[in-house]
């Protein structure tokens, strides 16, 4: 029997993607809103810099419910096109 330096690398990622699955089931089941879980959902550096928008800007348009998010732990998360509808809408431009 041979040695494989990825056996438990791979187990790992096995958990780690189910996990991902379960936890995105899980949003799209609770808000119907992100139902759609087939855009990749990213993370807020990402949005600020495609967008080029502060985080100030960014953090108030989450608490006035401008732009959809998902937080898993403490990171929040967003759906580009929910981005791009939100800030055509703010008359932002994309």
């Amino acid at each position: 029997m041979s040695y494989n330096p990825f056996e438990s690398l791979e187990k790992r990622l096995a958990i780690i993607e189910e996990r991902q699955n379960q936890i995105l089931s899980f949003v799209s089941k609770s808000n119907p809103d992100l139902a759609e879980v087939n855009e990749a959902l990213v993370k807020t550096s990402l949005v600020l810099e495609r967008f080029g928008i502060s985080d100030n800007t960014l953090r108030t348009y989450r608490r006035r419910g401008v732009i959809p998010f998902v937080m898993l732990g403490k990171q929040y998360f967003y759906r580009i096109s929910d981005v791009e509808s939100a800030l055509a809408k703010k008359g932002r431009g994309i």
